[in-house]
């Protein structure tokens, strides 16, 4: 009597969601790495206690009016912040240039041309005391300069035209922050337009708008497209403001972002250690792009189980989002979350708990109603207690980021798939092979249907699914989704690469296993 081959054990591994979004990151001053248990941001006098955080109130308060449509009133309320930081700081400071920066462009909203040049020809000055002719900041100011001239050369009508980009700026934002993103991609193309029109290809707003563009479809799915304008804003940023400056490494950034996300890791690490480079030579380790390339290049390591290398990134990007922003913050929340997700993928479920629990709890607290980075949260929770083997609370987790991303993405993201794939994988592993087969059909549907099915997602939930039909006893249609399995791997790394090997391996498991019958 033959000896029956065991079945084969098809792994699967639930979706997780750590991201830091480029278009909204704020950062400063670098510390040393420190443990998860913060250290806490540094110590001012505390005559001086008070007016910092009056400054800081009054930043947020003029950039809800600003985002209002509110220009006068936003800068009324930046004049105070401006006259805080004057007399804590004097008048040369990178800082007083950065505000006076800010209400130049609120003078230009305003059409107050004449003051717009007066605040900017002040900005150029103080970065040419403190930093000399060739620094990024100088590069910055007169570029904002050259801006304003061209404004001034608009008629009226064109003028008008220009604003509308402004308003279509703000409504897209309203629309990110709620999720819609397709919607936010159509109203950023308006806004490109317009400034590709009026200002020319070449001027830094213009840039901007193509960088968001390039932002707003990788959120929305089309990484395709997200790749093409990248590329384009990064070489622009490239031509205009050259290979040293802040809006080169964020564009760089951004394109290193959609080939770790999409599985291309050999293209997104030279792009990292290139941002890295910048920062560290011609920006210095305070810029606020540093952290977030810090944090990006953790992710990665991370990715490929480097996880000695990216611990310390981790902790260095989590501590200079906290030393900035402070506690109560969407940028330390999210820091807070990947650096739960790292501790998950390391085993540190204790650790991980904590830091994922108070991810959620900031966010909550800091953001406007429920968010897709809130779900992302909840799903990495659901799948933290799918790990411990508290599958109640992985479903309460998973069931709570599916609505929340229902409401806001809609049921067509992968984000959605994601979540639909993992609780697949928990009624799966609970025997409940009806709703495992009924989530997973659901999460192929759409998967399939992002970049055609070419994605390592796509891929995984075949794998599931076959582990169904094995445990039905259905080996043909196992096989027919272990070989398109296998063909998508193949297609996305190569014969060479282990993890179209593991696609064999299945495969070869199956085959073997069916010659028994």
């Amino acid at each position: 009597m033959p000896t029956r081959t065991p079945r084969p054990r098809l792994r699967a591994k639930p979706f997780a969601a750590a991201s830091v979004t480029g278009m909204c990151l704020v950062l400063a001053a670098v510390g040393q790495p420190s443990s998860p248990d913060k250290q806490g941001p540094p110590k001012v006098a505390p005559e001086h206690q008070a007016k910092l955080v009056e400054a800081k109130r009054y930043a947020k308060e003029a950039e809800q009016l600003r985002e209002a449509g509110k220009s006068g009133d936003a800068a009324a309320i930046l004049k105070k912040k401006l006259n805080i930081e004057r007399s804590l700081l004097g008048d040369r400071h990178d800082d007083v240039a950065m505000t006076l920066a800010a209400l130049g462009s609120l003078h230009e909203e305003l059409g107050d041309y004449a003051a717009a040049r007066k605040v900017r020809e002040e900005v150029l000055s103080i970065h040419l005391a403190l930093h000399g002719t060739e620094h990024w900041q100088v590069i910055s100011a007169r570029l904002g300069l050259e801006a304003l001239t061209r404004l001034e050369k608009l008629s009226s009508d064109q003028r008008a035209e220009w604003l509308r980009a402004k308003t279509l700026d703000r409504e897209e934002h309203a629309l990110f922050g709620r999720g819609r993103y397709r919607d936010a991609v159509a109203n950023r193309e308006k806004s490109w337009a317009i400034r590709k029109r009026l200002l020319g290809e070449d001027a830094p707003e213009t840039i901007e708008s193509l960088f968001d563009l390039a932002f707003l479809c990788q959120a929305a799915a089309d990484a395709d497209r997200a790749e093409l304008l990248y590329k384009q804003a990064r070489a622009a940023h490239s031509r205009v403001v050259g290979t040293h400056h802040p809006d080169y490494v964020l564009s760089t950034n951004g394109l290193a972002e959609l080939y770790r996300s999409t599985g291309r890791y050999a293209e997104a690490e030279p792009l990292y250690v290139e941002c890295l480079t910048v920062c560290e030579r011609h920006l210095g380790d305070g810029h606020r792009y540093y952290p977030m390339t810090l944090n990006n290049l953790a992710l990665l390591h991370k990715t490929l189980g480097r996880f000695d290398k990216a611990e310390p990134l981790y902790l260095r990007a989590n501590d200079f989002f906290y030393r900035l922003e402070g506690e109560e913050s969407f940028q330390y929340a999210t820091s807070l979350n990947n650096l739960g997700e790292f501790y998950k993928a390391k085993g540190d479920y204790v650790q991980a708990t904590k830091l994922l629990h108070e991810s959620l709890r900031i966010l909550k607290l800091v953001e406007a109603g429920e968010s897709p980075q809130q779900a992302r949260v909840l799903n990495n929770m659901g799948y933290l207690y799918h790990l411990v083997g508290d599958d109640g609370q992985a479903e309460h987790y998973y069931n709570d980021a599916l609505r929340i991303r229902e409401g806001t993405i809609g049921t067509q993201h992968p984000e959605y798939a994601h979540t639909l794939y993992n609780l697949g994988l928990l009624y799966r592993d609970r025997q409940d092979s009806e709703r495992a087969k009924t989530h997973l059909e659901r999460a192929r549907t759409i998967l399939s249907k992002f970049r055609k099915g070419e994605n390592r997602e796509h891929a995984s939930v075949l794998t599931c699914l076959a582990s169904l039909h094995i445990r039905n006893g259905a080996y043909l249609e196992a096989i027919a989704m272990l070989e398109e399995n296998a063909a998508i791997t193949k297609r996305l790394v190569g014969d060479a690469h282990v993890e179209y090997g593991m696609s064999q391996g299945y495969l070869g498991e199956l085959y073997l296993h069916k010659k028994d019958y």
